[in-house]
């Protein structure tokens, strides 16, 4: 039995975008639906990554360009797609315990 506890799970679809108005509109659309549930879960797993990106100092890279980027604080998110279905299941995040004063 595993003892992976994921933090929360979004399931998404993948749709062609039959609404195209010009070629930079996106050709795909993802759709992620959330249970109001998973939905706070999420809200609490994206604030306490912040907040662990900002004390760890870690960094995303931003692309203006090809080659051209700035890096900022932040974190990156996984997902995992089967075809035109996938979720977003990531591991809970490890914060560290203060010791009590």
């Amino acid at each position: 039995m595993s003892d992976f506890k994921p933090a929360f799970n979004a399931k998404f679809r993948i749709r062609e975008n039959t609404n195209r108005k010009s070629e930079k509109s996106p050709e795909k659309n993802i759709i992620v639906d959330f249970t109001s549930e998973e939905a706070v879960r999420a809200a609490n797993y994206l604030m306490t990554m912040a907040e662990l990106a900002e004390l760890d100092r870690k960094t995303i890279r931003v692309y203006t360009d090809k080659d051209v980027y700035t890096e900022v604080t932040g974190f990156s998110m996984w997902g995992n797609i089967w075809g035109e279905k996938g979720s977003f299941t990531p591991i809970k995040p490890e914060v560290p315990q203060t010791p009590p004063f």
